[in-house]
Order: structure tokens, then C-alpha cells, then sequence
């Protein structure tokens, strides 16, 4: 039987595939997000509007860091 993988694991494999995450998630999940963000190496998070119409937005301002 396997078992998840590690927050560690995770942002290991992502920094060796050299991935980012963009989390774009609603204000009531963004605290926790922010804190998973601190332990995964290029992850970032974007508040996202209810009707989600900022997404594009959070997604190009990422990727012109």
C-alpha cells in the first residue's frame, strides 16, 4: 500500500521537473494556501474572485516574476 507523498517530496520533484504552482484560491482558503506556499519551493497563491474572473490575471502576473 503507498501513502501520499510528503509536502517535502512534493517540493522536492517540483523543484527537480522545475514546476511552479500557482494556487489561486478563494479569501476563506487563502491563509492556509499561504502558509503551504511557504514550504513548497516556487509555489505561489492568488486570491481569486467568486465569479473567478481574475484568473488570468493571477496567472500572468506569476509568470512575469
Amino acid at each position: 500500500m503507498k501513502d501520499y507523498p510528503s509536502i517535502g517530496q512534493i517540493s522536492a520533484k517540483l523543484s527537480e521537473k522545475n514546476v511552479n504552482i500557482i494556487f489561486a484560491v478563494t479569501q476563506s482558503q487563502l491563509a492556509l494556501y499561504q502558509t503551504l506556499t511557504e514550504l513548497i519551493d516556487g509555489a505561489v497563491v492568488g486570491e481569486l474572485k467568486q465569479d473567478s474572473s481574475n484568473i488570468v490575471n493571477l496567472i500572468s502576473q506569476n509568470y512575469k516574476v
